[in-house]
């Protein structure tokens, strides 16, 4: 059941023993990097050869940190490159074991292949990002228009005044000369 769990989960599991050096993988962890099962993957070595050169510090300081608080849990996201040149986004969970002493014993994890969540939130910043620009392209064409129209009733209006002004003036004219008739 326990290996039908994890299996379902789609998480690769791992456990590194820091005093004899050895490793165990999981199918699934080994799949996820697109090896199979092989002997020099029960090193601790093998853990650290898929994460891609970029994300290394990330990963070491998440494990040096969770060492030197002497906490038992971490998590750290990062890149592995698989045998076949794919990247993949991963994400660990574990603990760490310590013997009587406090002394790190063992690193016991899982990871979760993020690949698609991610992938799928960049596709969806790109739509957000699209979106927007397509809105504040509008809301310029908008703000033009606006301006257009009001530049238009105050040339309406001057022009539609400037006559009447003189009409006004005329009609002025006429009733003083009706006055004095």
């Amino acid at each position: 059941r326990q290996q039908f769990v994890i299996d379902s989960l789609c998480e690769g599991v791992w456990e590194l023993n820091l005093q004899t050096g050895g490793a165990y993988y999981s199918p699934h962890w080994k799949r996820l990097r697109g090896v199979r099962g092989s002997r020099e993957l029960e090193v601790i070595e093998a853990w650290w050869w898929s994460i891609m050169p970029e994300d290394m510090a990330t990963v070491q300081a998440a494990f040096m940190q969770c060492f030197d608080e002497n906490s038992s849990d971490f998590e750290v996201g990062f890149r592995i490159i698989t045998v076949s040149n794919q990247t993949r986004h991963m994400r660990a969970h574990g603990k760490i074991l310590r013997d009587k002493d406090g002394q790190v014993e063992r690193l016991i994890g899982a990871e979760l292949d993020e690949t698609e969540l991610i992938d799928f939130r960049n596709r969806l910043t790109g739509m957000v990002e699209e979106k927007t620009k397509a809105l504040e392209n509008a809301l310029a064409a908008e703000r033009k228009t606006r301006e257009d129209e009001i530049r238009f009733l105050a040339n309406a209006s001057h022009e539609l005044r400037t006559p009447m002004s003189s009409i006004l003036a005329a009609s002025d004219i006429l009733r003083k000369y009706r006055d004095r008739m």
